[in-house]
């Protein structure tokens, strides 16, 4: 199952403090990772982190993130995990073709 991580940062400097072993942490671990990166203002601070994740149970998932130096460390003031599904790109050749028979059928 794929699941969307977001967590926005508490105020203050701890990302810069967390994020080398943050970074050890997720290089070790990134054939987990769909996609990982910050949220950024439009001034350019950095807001907060932006997860797509592949793990077999909600549960692993959050295992996993109790790991992670960001979440060990207190980083975030609130996070949200949702889970997802991909239609584009495609995961499959076909698979948006699919989607959308599905959505005319149901739509009738």
């Amino acid at each position: 199952m794929d699941f969307v991580v977001i967590g926005f940062d508490k105020p203050g400097d701890l990302r810069k403090r967390l994020r080398a072993a943050h970074l050890e942490y997720v290089r070790d671990t990134q054939d987990r990772f769909k996609f990982g990166g910050p949220l950024i203002a439009e001034d350019g601070r950095v807001l907060g982190s932006l997860l797509i994740l592949t793990f077999p149970t909600r549960v692993a998932l959050e295992d996993h993130l109790a790991e992670d130096p960001y979440v060990k460390g207190g980083l975030f003031e609130s996070v949200r995990i949702h889970e997802t599904r991909q239609i584009v790109p495609e995961a499959s050749p076909g698979a948006l073709a699919q989607e959308i028979a599905r959505q005319k059928a149901e739509s009738k």
